[in-house]
């Protein structure tokens, strides 16, 4: 999926310059689309 691959190289890159929240969440938007396409439920982060 290019969205996820694109989601990927923002959080990586926010994560090199230490905004680790804004990397956080990157990775739970990752997730949400992930679970959405293979129709698992839900997992509450943080």
């Amino acid at each position: 999926m290019k969205k996820i691959k694109k989601l990927e190289e923002t959080m990586y890159r926010h994560a090199r310059d230490l905004e680790f929240e804004e990397a956080a969440k990157v990775r739970d938007e990752i997730q949400r689309i992930r679970q959405f396409g293979l129709g698992l439920p839900e997992v509450k982060t943080g």
